[in-house]
């Protein structure tokens, strides 16, 4: 990607409705163990995470593939609002 394309890229915004708590669901994305425990499709396993749950902290994932592929989901915590958001 050259470095304007990267300048232009909008934020993602992950939505979506689970039959759980508030507290349930952002304990699930808390720490990188909790992380580990559901965040990669089946087969996948998850060898390396890091999440700093701050503004301005990391959320990094590993996913490893049952074929040995690689991929990373990376991006920076942009807002904290515990059981909220």
């Amino acid at each position: 990607m050259t470095e304007s394309a990267a300048k232009t890229l909008k934020p993602m915004q992950i939505s979506r409705t689970f039959h759980a708590s508030r507290q349930r669901v952002f304990t699930a994305w808390r720490t990188a163990e909790a992380v580990k425990r559901w965040f990669a499709p089946t087969g996948f396993t998850i060898p390396e995470a890091r999440v700093e749950l701050t503004v301005g902290g990391p959320f990094e994932v590993l996913m490893r593939s049952p074929a040995g592929e690689e991929h990373w989901a990376r991006g920076v915590v942009r807002e904290v609002s515990a059981f909220e958001r």
